[in-house]
């Protein structure tokens, strides 16, 4: 899933920014992609699984969805030329033809600061339905 989503910001790159496969933390747990603005990095993948409902037998039906996160940090006093591009660009990547067997694809974006840095993350959710059986 994190190579989906790689390969699709690789294919909609905005001019002045750059893609890097290494994941968005140091060795210390710390946010390696405020040293590297106008990078753009993704995160690993993480699962997690909601009943919808539950039956005495053991089976029943839970929504497991996938999470993916995405970061890029720019200079908050200058905002970038392309920056509203890469975003409308990275957002999409819910879109991919790629990315299949979801009933539900959704994409938050949310921006923050930190000193001077604007710290953009796209949080990727993707669910699908799965039914227990024994």
């Amino acid at each position: 899933m994190r190579q989906d989503i790689l390969d699709y910001i690789a294919s909609v790159m905005v001019t002045g920014f750059k893609l890097t496969q290494e994941l968005p933390w140091d060795k210390d747990a710390g946010p390696l992609y405020l040293n590297n603005m106008k990078t753009v990095y993704v995160d690993s993948a993480q699962t997690s699984q909601d009943p919808l409902f539950d039956v005495l037998n053991g089976a029943g039906v839970v929504n497991e969805t996938t999470t993916i996160s995405a970061y890029v940090v720019t200079d908050a006093k200058i905002v970038p030329a392309g920056y509203s591009a890469l975003v409308t660009a990275i957002s999409g990547a819910r879109l991919d033809p790629a990315i299949t067997g979801y009933t539900q694809k959704t994409t938050t974006v949310a921006t923050s600061f930190e000193n001077d840095a604007q710290v953009t993350e796209f949080t990727f959710n993707f669910t699908k339905t799965i039914v227990n059986s024994q």
